[in-house]
């Protein structure tokens, strides 16, 4: 259509920090937003987007405050241009435009992104009124809130407070499942020194009892965790760990050989001088779609170390130009390895370094879709190296690389 319009929410998008959260804006009427132009900025930062897709894929000049931690949602052949907001900070709190353009036409929209933030705990103080014949004013504070909190004051049994002698509470809250409470108990009396004395007294005293008990839990939960560890070291591996099945296509890339009907890759010598193959990979023929999945990957012979080489996954709608950036943003989540350098992942800019202690042979890769998380061990040691969170589409793609001008074999094992 040469007219179209955007379907964002009427109200803002709740997050707290360090979340992640979709952004949604979906064309209407619906049709493929594939040829269109999408850029998401905040207001007044059109020349310095958050997010820009043009010309069929994501561009890589944006705003460097998002590097690493927008993308889109997936769908747009179907008209979602949601934006994908990774590790939510408090400066990401505001408001975003979602600008989409066709050669014809264009909209934009807004859509604002309210963190939630629970404050402290509210400190309930009394002081007498002056002039009032034994009147006290009560009177409760508590900072650091977002949005602004609402204030109720009600009794033990949660009505309204009415004149007399009773606890009252005091609750400062977002909404029911968010908030904070103090408690206090009126009374007109003449306090001795002796009172003022055992007031305090067992003030300390509960609070050393609080964190006895803190370090009785945390002592506990660590005994557990260890328990569970050693358990699964001693079976070998854990017991979620069924192995999936994957091939290699025969063809593969034009920078590798194939071998073993689809289980072994190797560089080929003869793309050795081919400059283009920045980042040369092949797709597993599997589509992992749901569910769990694990499979182990075998790095050269045992007498040779290989010199390069990466695993992970892929979106099976990631862009597959050798100008694109194996990121999450782009939709590929790999664990690198490069003699000298050793591991690394590339969700920051420069790429984390992952510390390996051991030589690794075999590496294990633990797709789970329902948490979306990819998790890589060493599978000789049983050791854990790296996850990653937020891995989210509805089909992804083994990754496998061999290493560039690397002659020595890699094996699915």
């Amino acid at each position: 259509p040469e007219v179209f319009t955007l379907v964002v929410p009427h109200g803002p998008i709740l997050t707290q920090i360090n979340a992640s959260i979709s952004l949604p804006c979906e064309l209407s009427p619906i049709f493929s937003a594939e040829p269109l132009e999408v850029c998401w900025y905040r207001p007044g930062n059109f020349n310095r987007p958050a997010l820009l897709y043009k010309d069929h894929s994501i561009q890589a000049s944006m705003d460097p405050r998002y590097w690493g931690r927008v993308s889109l949602t997936g769908g747009l052949e179907r008209g979602n241009v949601s934006l994908r907001l990774e590790r939510v900070t408090l400066e990401d709190r505001g408001e975003y435009v979602c600008h989409v353009s066709s050669e014809h036409w264009y909209e934009k929209a807004k859509v604002s992104l309210t963190l939630i933030v629970l404050g402290g705990i509210p400190v309930v103080s009394i002081a007498e009124a002056r002039g009032s014949g034994g009147q006290v004013n009560v009177t409760c504070s508590s900072v650091g809130w977002s949005p602004q909190p609402t204030v109720t004051w009600r009794n033990k049994e949660g009505k309204e407070i009415r004149n007399g002698q009773e606890v009252l509470y005091t609750s400062v809250s977002l909404s029911e499942e968010k908030k904070r409470e103090s408690r206090i108990l009126p009374q007109i009396c003449q306090p001795g020194p002796w009172r003022e004395a055992f007031i305090a007294y067992l003030v300390l005293s509960l609070l050393l009892l609080s964190a006895l008990a803190s370090v009785v839990i945390m002592l506990g939960k660590q005994r557990n965790s260890l328990a569970r560890l050693s358990s699964q070291k001693s079976k070998g591996s854990p017991d979620w760990l069924q192995r999936t099945s994957l091939w290699m296509p025969q063809t593969a890339h034009l920078a590798f050989n194939a071998s073993d009907e689809g289980k072994k890759a190797q560089y080929s010598t003869g793309e050795a001088n081919n400059s283009s193959n920045k980042h040369p990979h092949v797709l597993g023929k599997e589509r992992l779609i749901s569910g769990q999945h694990y499979w182990e990957v075998k790095m050269g012979d045992n007498c040779t170390e290989k010199l390069s080489w990466y695993i992970g996954v892929a979106r099976e709608n990631a862009q597959r130009k050798s100008t694109i950036p194996l990121t999450p943003q782009y939709g590929f989540w790999i664990l690198f390895y490069e003699k000298g350098k050793g591991f690394h992942v590339k969700t920051t800019n420069p790429p984390k370094q992952v510390t390996v202690a051991e030589y690794l042979s075999i590496a294990g890769g633990f797709l789970d879709s329902d948490r979306q998380t990819l998790s890589f061990y060493n599978v000789e040691t049983k050791s854990h190296l790296y996850t990653f969170s937020d891995v989210v589409s509805n089909c992804f793609l083994p990754v496998f690389s061999p290493g560039k001008s690397d002659k020595h074999v890699m094996i699915i094992c």
